[in-house]
């Protein structure tokens, strides 16, 4: 059990790598330090600048989506973002399945 658990986190990691390639990761992830150190600080307008860099993720459009929420009172704003974030998700989901599918398929 743990070897396939294994290969279906390589092979996971290989497809992330393939899709945003290793700097692009890398750099998401300056951009979330930067970000998440401005929301300490109380600069949330700031924060959200630097979210928009990344509004590929899902994440990070839902975390947008709860700074206009809960900091900024701006709920129609929040509520833009977490559909943007809900269409990304449901496009990544029916890859997945089709990946689960094959995955079995293959394996098994």
């Amino acid at each position: 059990m743990f070897t396939i658990l294994k290969r279906t986190f390589y092979f996971s990691v290989s497809i992330i790598t393939e899709l945003y390639g290793k700097k692009e990761i890398e750099e998401e992830e300056d951009y979330e330090v930067q970000a998440q150190g401005l929301i300490q600080r109380g600069e949330i307008d700031k924060a959200i600048t630097i979210y928009q860099r990344l509004e590929s993720n899902p994440r990070i459009l839902n975390t947008i989506g709860m700074l206009y929420a809960e900091k900024k009172g701006d709920y129609d704003t929040a509520i833009n973002y977490y559909k943007r974030a809900l269409k990304i998700q449901e496009k990544v989901n029916i890859y997945n399945e089709y990946n689960d599918f094959h995955y079995i398929v293959y394996f098994f």
